[in-house]
């Protein structure tokens, strides 16, 4: 279909947009999918978890955000820089157990950790109260109140390296 505009004594023509097929891939040499359906399964692979950062201070200063597998001890890092006065931050996971950690840029060897004392800030007084949680994440499950508050005891850090 063509579209002429009249404009000014002359011509102007439309033509429409091309639409790019996408093009199957092959999974086993049999099954055909799209590009889009592979990203789609590969975004339905992971998990989330959302908490907030806390910090012993007016200021959460830049860091990053620490998650450990368990099982693998491979650490997933991901940027934290504070908007305002917006502590939350949201990360996607492979399925595992997972501990996690803030690492500010700027402090020497100071973290914090997701612990019980971080969930209930009254109940740290023990060293129990400072054992790192472990959460399973889930294929398509979203975990909430990860918050990574725990500043407070340096045997922590110990279990982490």
């Amino acid at each position: 279909m063509l579209v002429v505009i009249l404009l000014g004594g002359g011509f102007y023509f439309f033509k429409p947009k091309e639409v790019k097929k996408e093009e199957p891939l092959l999974i086993n040499n049999r099954e055909q999918i799209s590009p889009t359906q592979v990203s789609l399964m590969q975004t339905i692979e992971k998990g989330t978890v959302e908490g907030k950062i806390c910090y012993p201070s007016s200021f959460i200063p830049d860091g990053q955000i620490l998650a450990k597998n368990v099982e693998t001890k491979e650490v997933f890092p991901q940027i934290f820089k504070m908007e305002g006065s917006n502590q939350e931050f949201e990360m996607e996971l492979t399925e595992g157990k997972y501990v996690f950690a803030y690492k500010p840029d700027d402090t020497e060897g100071m973290m914090g950790f997701y612990s019980p004392c971080a969930v209930e800030m009254e109940t740290c007084a023990t060293d129990e109260s400072h054992e790192l949680i472990e959460v399973k994440i889930k294929v398509g499950e979203r975990l909430k109140n990860i918050d990574i508050c725990d500043y407070y005891y340096e045997a922590e850090q110990e279990r982490w390296d």
